[in-house]
């Protein structure tokens, strides 16, 4: 089943001893014994409750649900780890695993006296034992899984007191079924299927459709009102409600599946039908209350654990039985006893749409949607996603796919019984590949080459030079054996392209001798994989010279080439770069201090550095090892010399 945000909200909502979502305690009785399953009747008026143990039969009256007063217990009897119940016009019948057949109240004289009088037995067909039993709404009885391994088929209509066999379907073993019209749903639990029946001649069931169940151990089965979906429970551990599209037998398609508690390995038991809502006896989770009203989408609604243990195995939730006028909702726990439990719950509220790649317009698969960092759902093959909540109101999401930027809505509204459409379109994380060409003043030699001096001294550092202040860039990179033909280390960032030009990202590249910019192997271009859509600006930084940012705006992600060396106008700014003699431009050289302008401090570096030999030093300017005049030169050359102030440190 998809995650719902009740299952998030409903850890908050245990105020007593059990846990309880929209259902409330009313009643509850222990027994000495296990439990078994419970029924319901109304009979002139007035609601009964039949509950059911190992070696018992008990009958309520609910007039006051709160204090439900028994009319008929019936102890003693052959003990039978299973127990079923069942009512029809003034009679109920009774099925046990043990022996005795079926037995039979008559209890018509409600609500007065009932006695061991009023109770008899019959064994149809030979008949001695039996699982469960289902009766129609036409008073046909269907007796399942039969000591003869059978379904024997009884018209109560004839004699409720002692029904006449009117058919038998033997086509394999049933443990529960459900019955509408002309049409039996079986749960075949040995065989792991749901068998569609054609009953319309009781003396010669036949089958029209099967349907394998995920858990392949088919436990039983119940349709909607409308009669196009069907519900089925497998008892193993960590199975699902399964809703079925039976609208064409001969296409059966599954629709949602539903857990109590996903990842919890909890066992389920029966489920049942009222109206838009589906009620299963969960073991060890208790009762839960499901909004089937759209069965592509099951929602819980409702809860009440009636059992405090957790996880796998078979102790808990018996049955429930929510089909009284009055509302009330009767459950049996096999350990914990008979509950009546009163209910206020709604329809859930939806919502639905599809996730798609805001490029190309295509779905995108296996999207995760999320509500305040909590699981929600998840999108299909389609792209397409649907879910719901029990509890209206105003919430966020968060979208993300892998290879995607996530997406955030906030302030979705949602509310009972409404659809709301909520599409997202995701922006792919497509790679920025950055083709940079750019020329330093000061180790020019001309002829579009510059020094390698730096690099044949065995200068150039392993790490780049650019985690000091006022870069602070903490990348990883680092460098044990230099490109023959690389210059020196440079800083190449990706900014907002308005006023203040904001940092987005930064990464450093390897200047080699002809002004290629390239990543740390020395031949390919430098890759920004995470850029989100928009206009960005290229600026490339030097830890001697002037920084630059590209005059350009580039749309990314997209691959990009920018030559700062062809067109002085390609940086941002007056007087940005030099103008070189051959007609190349380049970077000022002289911002010893990285400060973004040319000034008497990057002077007195100059001269705290002065005559320094083999060294990497800022102010050797001309990268040649040593500092000079010829790098003094260069600095009083670019004296004065600044950047647009965005880029000043």
């Amino acid at each position: 089943m998809k995650n719902t945000l009740l299952l998030l909200l409903s850890l908050l909502a245990c105020t007593m001893v059990f846990s309880q979502v929209n259902m409330g305690l009313l009643y509850q009785q222990s027994y000495n014994e296990d439990m078994s399953d419970v029924w319901g009747f109304v009979w002139s008026g007035t609601e009964y409750a039949i509950v059911t143990t190992r070696s018992e039969v008990e009958i309520f009256d609910l007039t006051d649900p709160s204090n439900p007063g028994s009319v008929l217990h019936l102890e003693g009897l052959i003990s039978s780890t299973w127990r079923d119940a069942k009512f029809w016009d003034g009679f109920v019948y009774v099925t046990n695993e043990s022996g005795d057949g079926i037995q039979v109240i008559d209890i018509r004289n409600l609500p007065g006296p009932l006695s061991s009088a009023d109770v008899s037995y019959i064994y149809p067909g030979g008949m001695q034992t039996a699982h469960n039993i289902f009766i129609d709404e036409n008073g046909i009885a269907y007796v399942c899984g039969t000591n003869h391994n059978d379904t024997k088929i009884l018209d109560l209509t004839v004699d409720p007191a002692d029904p006449p066999l009117v058919g038998i379907y033997d086509a394999a073993y049933v443990h529960d079924l459900f019955v509408r019209g002309d049409t039996m749903w079986t749960a075949e639990i040995y065989a792991g299927r749901v068998s569609v029946v054609d009953v319309s001649d009781k003396s010669a069931p036949t089958i029209m459709a099967m349907q394998p169940t995920p858990g392949d151990f088919t436990h039983n089965t119940w349709l909607n009102d409308a009669g196009d979906v069907l519900f089925s429970t497998d008892e193993v551990n960590g199975a699902a409600v399964v809703a079925y599209d039976v609208s064409d037998i001969t296409d059966i398609k599954v629709l949602d599946e539903y857990r109590s508690s996903p990842g919890m390995n909890v066992m389920l038991h029966n489920t049942h039908v009222l109206g838009d809502f589906l009620f299963t006896s969960y073991y060890k989770d208790g009762v839960t209350v499901c909004d089937i009203s759209r069965p592509n989408t099951i929602v819980e609604v409702a809860s009440y654990d009636t059992n405090p243990l957790d996880g796998s195995g078979y102790e808990g939730c018996w049955g429930v039985y929510p089909y009284l006028p009055s509302g009330i909702v009767l459950v049996t726990d096999d350990y914990e006893g008979f509950f009546v439990l009163g209910a206020s719950y709604q329809h859930a509220a939806f919502i639905e749409g599809t996730v798609t790649d805001m490029i190309t317009g295509l779905p995108i698969a296996n999207a995760q949607i999320e509500n305040v960092g909590n699981a929600f759902s998840s999108t299909n093959l389609l792209g397409f996603y649907e879910e719901g909540t029990a509890i209206d109101g105003t919430y966020d999401f968060e979208v993300s796919a892998p290879g995607y930027f996530p997406m955030s809505v906030t302030g979705v509204v949602l509310t009972s019984s409404e659809l709301v459409i909520q599409d997202f379109a995701l922006q792919p994380i497509l790679e920025t590949e950055l083709e940079i060409k750019l020329l330093l003043q000061g180790p020019y030699l001309g002829g579009g080459k510059m020094s390698l001096a730096l690099n044949e001294l065995a200068l150039l550092p392993e790490k780049p030079p650019y985690e000091s202040v006022p870069w602070s860039y903490t990348g990883p990179e680092s460098l044990s054996v230099f490109p023959q033909d690389m210059v020196d280390w440079v800083l190449v960032e990706l900014r907002q392209s308005a006023i203040p030009y904001d940092l987005v990202e930064q990464q450093v590249g390897l200047l080699l001798e002809t002004g290629e910019v390239k990543s740390l192997d020395g031949i390919s271009n430098l890759s920004f994989p995470n850029v989100g859509q928009g206009q960005y600006k290229i600026a490339v930084r030097h830890r001697s010279h002037l920084d630059i940012l590209s005059a350009e705006d580039f749309l990314l992600p997209a691959p990009v080439s920018v030559n700062f060396i062809a067109d002085g106008a390609s940086a941002l700014g007056p007087d940005a770069m030099a103008l070189l003699s051959d007609g190349s431009w380049a970077l000022h050289a002289a911002d010893l201090n990285a400060k973004g302008v040319v000034s008497y401090e990057d002077f007195n570096l100059y001269l705290a550095d002065a005559s320094s030999i083999y060294f990497y030093l800022a102010a050797d300017l001309d990268f040649d090892g040593l500092v000079t005049v010829l790098d003094y030169n260069l600095y009083k050359r670019n004296f004065d010399k600044l950047i647009i102030p965005e880029l000043r440190y």
